[in-house]
Order: structure tokens, then sequence, then C-alpha cells
């Protein structure tokens, strides 16, 4: 694309965005790919339970998907 393409849209995007830019000045970078892991959240069940979206319904301390 003719512009930039800047997203603001977690605090780690924000956390790796100057590294990155770092990076693309002294190296290039052309395509990239991130991986977070975040911890669970009071909106995920302790235990097994029932949820709306079934990747929350597993017990969040046990669970990393």
């Amino acid at each position: 694309p003719s512009e930039p393409i800047i997203s603001n849209a977690s605090c780690t995007t924000n956390c790796l965005a100057p590294f990155v830019k770092v990076l693309d000045q002294k190296f290039g970078i052309i395509k990239g790919t991130m991986t977070t892991t975040h911890s669970y959240t009071g909106d995920q069940r302790l235990l097994d339970a029932s949820h709306r979206d079934l990747r929350r319904a597993r017990a969040a301390a046990l669970n990393i998907v």
C-alpha cells in the first residue's frame, strides 16, 4: 500500500512497535507475525463450565487456547 499501516490495537502492539521500528530502520521488514499469550480475565471460568464462547468455557488456569 502507498500508506503505512499503523495499529494501536493493544498494549502488546504498543510495546512491540518501537522495537520493530528500530529493526525496520536497520534491516528492513517486509512482513511480520506476532504471537502473544495473555493472562485469563474475570470473564473466564476458573473451572470448566458453560460459556457462550466455548474457548472461555474451559478452566482458565489450565487452558492456553
